[in-house]
């Protein structure tokens, strides 16, 4: 790839640009930063401000319904009111008092009012209004149903009005008779919201707002203003404010803040409080270029500051320029002239710095690499000694025809050369037995320039054979030809050590697979005997009944025997391929596997409807999917999903070329899923390698996959793997399908009893085998209480402690364990009695580790007779 060539000059001018910028970044950030918080300051200052004079405002409406309502309660105006409504005359009386008595409580208070319940005005501070008819007034009608403050337009051009009104009541004060009206002009909120109405009483007055322009203002429902903090200096309330903050409280009743442009046009920061039950709006406004003034400073600030760090990088460049540049430059051609082989260069030492430093240091450099190509020379022949002296084998041969350019001495003796020069007459592919694998190599160099570690049989020249791992890595030489370099070592001890470490893992793979078929398949035993026995005693009188019972019996015995057989089985066994439908063989693991992953991973199964069959060593084929739920397993420690399912695929003949396989055509195919953490692509290319594993040290031996893939090849079918970090592994299985027909099984065995009369807690989760020992027991005398799980079994005993003598339990159940129910069963009553049954003669050993070797015990299938025994056994201790 093309460089571009930038000379140190301008390399220290981009890195002075380079320094600015985030210098000037910095100031803009900060500058915007500070004016973003300044005015979220300053909207909150303004929200603040209007909450206080919001609660001002309903302060001064809540003191004028107090006042009416006081004024409601005067007998005077109540009788002069009923006298008035009888023909009486009173009017004038009633309005003289209302000025004497009344107006001059308040002189918030501009007119009273006292209104019939006919709407007619039947006295009045205000003589013209006498008379008058309210009736379709709104302060009116609401102060017929209780005390109530509302706005009034005035009219006449007259400003907006406050109506404070309530009910006049009769003497006996059940009977309305009127309504009492105080109206306070509007420009009384001027006062307040000026600061001069309730200074006295520690409110918020206009000189400490903060900002010399701010007003605060009230909006009435028609969005003209009706009072303002400014109608104090002179400015008239005449003014329409149809801003976003009014027509968002009066449409939608919400309260905001923000900048924008107020009734006048000028650009503002202010907060609204919307006034509901007046339908007003209380707006609190202040210019936005004098709240933010600061800002503009510290913009100014900014752009001086910037200016001054701009000046001094400019002088330190040319300092820099001067002392450093201009001096690197000399020593740069100095260089030139050593990398073209002439290194009788000095350059003269001016300055006792760092760069003077730098021109002695290339001086002494000069000389060294004069002495050090005369030492090279000597050393090549020291490096070809220790080459040849090496116990791997180390050659180099053309790309082109493999023939041999160089090899040393340990390649010779490794492949039983008569001599150096008898290997060099020989080409790469003589010593390869499958010379179709040196082609495959060869390819691999050409397409990726390398292979490392790739195992091959070989052969000497004197005809032995040996397993080698091969490394080779293509170069091109100074002519232009290409070779390949690399190195060979004789692996034929460590392939013998790796069949048998293979071997040690397909035993580790068979013990697991035999312990969980022994224990479902002891499971369908325990059931077979149960019946059988119970056959027996109800129709033991019967010959024919007899005999068959017999034989299930004899039969059973010797199935159970059979499952001891597989416990103990692991010797390394020859492929026994027999046809099969490995749907059967997938559900079959399928159950094995619930007892291997553990209980926080779940098992999906999934098989095609459709019959698969193929010809295939059963035992092998359940090794292989063993190894890879165990993998599987390792791969998802906090737990996952595991999906195992089956299907058929038609494979063409390039995905077999592909991949490898015993031709074209319908194959089975076995997927096998999970959801934990996945491989890279490193990774999956060695997956299939043994003794590779990412665990680690004796926490796995790598041979589980090689293994799979090995027994998988012998069915002449094929393994693929699709995996990502962090996205789970899915391996998909290919096995050739068969036209043979399925082989068929065989059958199973029981014994004699025992009478009780006690009662058993049953705890077993199979439930054929729970039915049956449930029928079993109540046969000889027993009551039985069953328990599903071993949460349900200390549920039941709980509820029953003295009515339960002995409790038999299963180790393995859902839910809660045998061990686990037990544990718990026991600190309720330590004395409990206790029989523990299980398909693993493991698990022996296990309970009698945790709760005593004196623990009882039996291990299913168990012939009825020794079953009955061993409960009435432990009845009787």
């Amino acid at each position: 790839m093309k460089t571009i060539s930038i000379s140190l000059f301008h390399k220290a001018l981009l890195a002075v640009a380079l320094l600015l910028l985030p210098i000037l970044i910095t100031f803009l950030h900060g500058y915007r930063n500070n004016r973003e918080f300044l005015k979220k300051h300053i909207l909150d200052d303004l929200t603040v401000i209007a909450g206080v004079y919001e609660g001002q405002v309903y302060q001064f409406l809540e003191m004028s319904r107090r006042r009416v309502q006081d004024f409601s309660s005067d007998g005077m105006i109540r009788n002069a009111l009923e006298g008035a409504s009888k023909g009486r005359a009173g009017s004038r009386s009633l309005s003289e008092y209302l000025v004497r008595n009344k107006l001059v409580l308040d002189k918030t208070i501009k007119r009273i009012d006292v209104i019939t319940l006919d709407g007619r005005v039947a006295a009045s501070t205000d003589p013209g209004r006498i008379g008058g008819d309210v009736s379709r007034e709104g302060w009116f009608i609401s102060g017929r149903d209780g005390v109530n403050v509302a706005s009034h337009e005035a009219g006449d051009g007259e400003k907006t009005e406050v109506a404070a009104s309530a009910p006049l009541f009769s003497v006996s004060g059940k009977r309305p008779i009127g309504v009492i009206a105080n109206f306070m002009d509007v420009s009384e909120l001027d006062r307040l919201l000026g600061g001069e109405f309730t200074r006295e009483m520690g409110a918020l007055s206009r000189d400490r707002g903060g900002a010399k322009t701010m007003d605060v203002y009230i909006v009435g429902m028609d969005g003209r203003v009706i009072a303002s903090s400014r109608s104090l200096s002179g400015a008239g309330p005449d003014r329409v404010a149809a801003t976003a903050p009014v027509r968002r409280c009066l449409e939608s009743g919400r309260e905001t803040s923000g900048f924008y442009r107020n009734y006048g046009g000028v650009e503002v920061a202010g907060a609204s409080m919307c006034l509901r039950s007046m339908g007003w709006v209380l707006l609190a406004e202040a210019h936005a270029d004098d709240i933010l003034a600061p800002a503009v400073r510290m913009r100014r600030d900014a752009s001086i500051a910037a200016a001054v760090v701009a000046g001094m990088a400019v002088v330190l460049f040319a300092v820099f320029y001067r002392s450093v540049l201009a001096r690197l430059r000399l020593l740069s051609d100095a260089l030139k002239d050593v990398a073209d082989g002439n290194y009788d260069v000095a350059r003269p030492v001016s300055s006792g710095d760092e760069i003077g430093a730098v021109f002695g240091s290339f001086n002494k450099m000069a000389n060294e690499i004069r002495r050090r190509t005369e030492l090279l020379a000597r050393s090549e022949g020291r490096y070809g000694e220790l080459v040849n002296n090496l116990s791997v084998g180390i050659y180099r041969c053309a790309a082109e025809d493999g023939r041999f350019m160089e090899v040393n001495r340990a390649f010779v003796e490794m492949f039983e050369g008569e001599s150096k020069e008898d290997v060099l007459s020989r080409s790469m592919s003589g010593l390869f037995q499958d010379k179709s694998m040196c082609d495959c190599l060869k390819d691999r160099v050409k397409e990726g320039g390398s292979v490392t570690d790739e195992a091959v049989e070989m052969v000497t020249l004197k005809g032995r054979r040996l397993w080698a791992s091969v490394t080779a890595v293509a170069r091109r030489g100074a002519d232009g030809k290409v070779y390949c370099d690399g190195v060979i070592e004789d692996i034929t001890n460590r392939k013998r050590l790796e069949e048998q470490l293979l071997q040690s893992q397909k035993m580790e793979a068979i013990g697991l697979l035999a312990g969980g078929i022994a224990h479902d398949f002891n499971n369908i035993l325990t059931a077979l005997i149960g019946y059988g026995n119970l056959l027996l005693m109800k129709k033991g009188d019967d010959e024919n009944v007899r005999n068959y019972a017999g034989h299930i019996l004899a039969l059973s015995d010797r199935a159970a025997k059979l499952t001891q057989g597989l416990l103990a089985f692991g010797r390394k066994q020859v492929m026994n391929p027999r046809p099969m439908d490995l749907n059967d063989l997938v559900k079959k693991v399928g159950k094995i596997l619930m007892r291997l992953i553990g209980e926080d991973i779940e098992l999906w199964v999934n098989v095609t409807d459709k019959m698969v069959m193929v010809k295939a060593d059963a035992s092998q084929i359940e090794q292989v999917l063993m190894n890879l739920a165990t993998n599987a397993r390792d791969a998802m420690p906090s737990g996952g999903v595991l999906t195992l399912s089956t299907d058929t695929v038609p494979l063409d003949s390039e995905f077999i070329r592909a991949h490898g396989g015993a031709g074209a055509g319908e194959h089975a195919v076995i997927s096998f899923s999970d959801t934990g953490e996945g491989m890279d692509q490193a990774t999956k290319n060695r997956i299939f390698e043994p003794f590779f594993t990412t665990k680690e040290v004796g926490k796995g031996t790598g041979l589980g996959l090689s293994v799979a893939y090995g027994i998988i090849n012998q069915h002449n079918g094929f393994m693929d793997v699709i995996s990502s970090p962090g996205l789970g592994t899915k391996f998909n299985i290919y096995l050739p399908l068969t036209r043979e027909p399925a082989q068929k099984a065989e059958a199973v065995r029981q014994a004699p009893i025992h009478i009780g009369k006690e009662t058993v807690l049953l705890a077993e989760d199979n439930g054929e085998v729970r039915r049956m020992t449930k029928a079993l027991l109540e046969e000889v005398g027993y009551r039985v209480v069953e328990a599903r799980d071993g949460e349900e079994a200390v549920r039941k005993y709980a509820g029953a402690v003295d009515d339960i003598d002995i409790i038999v339990m299963d180790m393995v159940m859902p839910r809660k364990s045998g061990m686990a129910a037990c544990g718990e069963i026991k600190r309720m009553n330590p004395a409990v009695k206790v029989l523990f049954t299980s398909g693993y003669d493991a698990d022996i050993t296990k309970v009698r580790e945790v709760f005593g070797p004196e623990t009882d015990f039996i291990q299913k299938p168990a012939p009825t007779a020794e079953f009955l025994k061993k409960i009435k056994e432990v009845l009787d201790r």
